[in-house]
């Protein structure tokens, strides 16, 4: 994971991303996984090109709305050819620009309908997932029902995204391709009352 923060962490903007789903079913504590791999493509300061590939799971059954939600846009080839567009130093954003002819990055199309992101502020229960190094959040606007398709990349719980108001729907696995899930990802949320 440390390899993959440090390629992320050091990116220029000239990068594509490529997506592709796994077809294998899988559940892991209690959530059915969806696999994900996509490719980072980016130019380094002498100008030569790098691709480096990164998997990553998917929780279904803690956040089904929302993942139903990427595994569309993914299918549909919506984040191809997109940017990682902000880079600090928890977290990497991706999924709202592209880089225009002249090289500068540009707003993709606002035209994709919102997601009611399941997290425990929205009125939903059951997405044990938190913040920590490699989860996979959904970046909304000033409102609960306002996620769209940028995703966060974290690469540490100190991430500004808290379980409790963004939804926290997967995680990218090591560098070794380990596909065990990382204890510190998940939670007991049983002081909270459920309001489903």
């Amino acid at each position: 994971m440390k390899k993959t923060v440090s390629i992320l962490t050091t990116l220029v903007l000239s990068l594509v991303l490529i997506f592709s789903l796994g077809g294998c079913k899988e559940v892991e504590n209690g959530s059915e996984i969806k696999r994900v791999t996509f490719e980072i493509e980016f130019t380094n300061a002498d100008g030569t090109t790098e691709t480096t590939t990164i998997e990553a799971k998917l929780y279904t059954t803690f956040a089904p709305k929302t993942t139903a939600k990427i595994i569309d846009l993914i299918e549909s080839g919506y984040y191809n050819d997109l940017c990682i567009s902000n880079v600090a130093s928890s977290y990497a954003l991706f999924g709202n620009y592209k880089l225009n002819a002249e090289g500068k990055l540009e707003a993709v199309d606002g035209n994709i309908s919102t997601v009611s992101g399941e997290f425990y502020n929205n009125g939903l229960s059951g997405n044990n997932l938190v913040v920590t190094d490699g989860a996979l959040v959904l970046k909304r606007d000033a409102g609960y029902d306002s996620g769209k398709a940028t995703i966060a990349l974290c690469f540490s719980a100190s991430a500004p995204f808290d379980a409790d108001s963004y939804c926290v729907f997967g995680k990218l696995l090591s560098d070794d391709g380990d596909s065990s899930a990382d204890s510190s990802a998940l939670e007991s949320l049983s002081d909270r009352k459920s309001v489903v």
